[in-house]
């Protein structure tokens, strides 16, 4: 990783994560931040409310004496959704997209880490470099352009700038402002924006899987068509596939993939069922199913790398 002593935690106890900052001062990082509950999140918060300043504490009693631990350090969390409104303001916040299944990123995980490698060797040297710069313009940024809290947060962001780009400094101080103002603006709007794109780029992913596997169930039998529910015992014989347990991305609980919910998650490709006659043309042998050919033509207009 790129920054300094990183420690990534999913379920931390208060004892733990206090004495980690207080013996390493390393950058924490909360990857699904809005699955943690009960003693996790308070102590994430308890963190994240006080930690924005280097100097910050927070008491706990150990041993019927009154400790202060520092929460004082670099921090990172990632989540969908948003904050609230009291941890909003103590952060910076980077609106992120998730990526869609057209975008292959596990290609490009390995070349990610090497280019990491590299720009942190990168950073080291020239911070190592230029320590008395960084220490002076951190005495010097008390002139920032920021009021209250926002210039708290800014201000070690703003001594780098001030050391290794001085030039874009106007940009910079544009750009923190936009960010400042824009995390107390629209919160709502924004983060119902956010829940909306993750359920499509669900539906995508499972609606790319599907339609894959049911172009190699149809394969393997050697059909041009098959009916729904044959496509669906196909699919569930897959060992490696989700479709025995499938709920679909909006339920908690999954029963199994069912026609209703085949038909919705390959609906977006433009392909669904229809009726085919299977055997004589007879009573009874006229089902619902899909053909082959439209079911590689959905993915062929769709075409990209699995998700899972």
């Amino acid at each position: 990783m790129v920054c300094r002593d990183p420690e990534i935690f999913t379920d931390p106890t208060g004892a733990a994560i206090f004495r980690i900052i207080g013996e390493r001062r390393p950058t924490l990082l909360c990857d699904q931040q809005e699955q943690l509950s009960g003693s996790s999140a308070t102590v994430l918060n308890a963190i994240l409310l006080t930690g924005y300043t280097r100097d910050a504490v927070v008491p706990r009693v150990v041993n019927n004496i009154v400790v202060k631990f520092p929460t004082g350090c670099p921090k990172a969390c990632a989540l969908i959704g948003d904050l609230n409104d009291t941890l909003r303001d103590r952060c910076i916040i980077v609106k992120m997209q998730r990526a869609t299944p057209r975008e292959d990123l596990d290609a490009s995980y390995d070349v990610a880490g090497e280019f990491g490698q590299t720009l942190r060797a990168r950073a080291i040297e020239s911070v190592s470099a230029a320590m008395d710069e960084i220490r002076a313009a951190i005495r010097d940024s008390t002139d920032s352009p920021f009021r209250y809290r926002e210039k708290q947060i800014w201000r070690p962001l703003f001594a780098l700038c001030a050391v290794f780009c001085p030039s874009r400094a106007q940009q910079f101080v544009r750009v923190a402002a936009d960010l400042s103002v824009e995390k107390k603006t629209g919160r709502r709007y924004r983060a119902q924006l956010l829940r909306d794109f993750e359920k499509q780029a669900d539906q995508e992913m499972w609606g790319r899987w599907l339609l894959e596997d049911m172009i190699r169930v149809i394969k393997m039998r050697r059909r041009n068509a098959m009916e729904t529910a044959e496509i669906i015992t196909a699919l569930y014989a897959l060992d490696e596939a989700p479709w025995r347990k499938f709920g679909g991305p909006d339920e908690l609980d999954g029963d199994g993939l069912n026609a209703e919910r085949m038909a919705r998650l390959v609906r977006p490709f433009g392909v669904g069922p229809r009726r085919f006659w299977f055997g004589p043309k007879q009573s009874g042998n006229q089902k619902h199913g899909y053909s082959l050919a439209e079911l590689e033509e959905a993915l062929r207009r769709n075409s990209s790398p699995r998700h899972p």
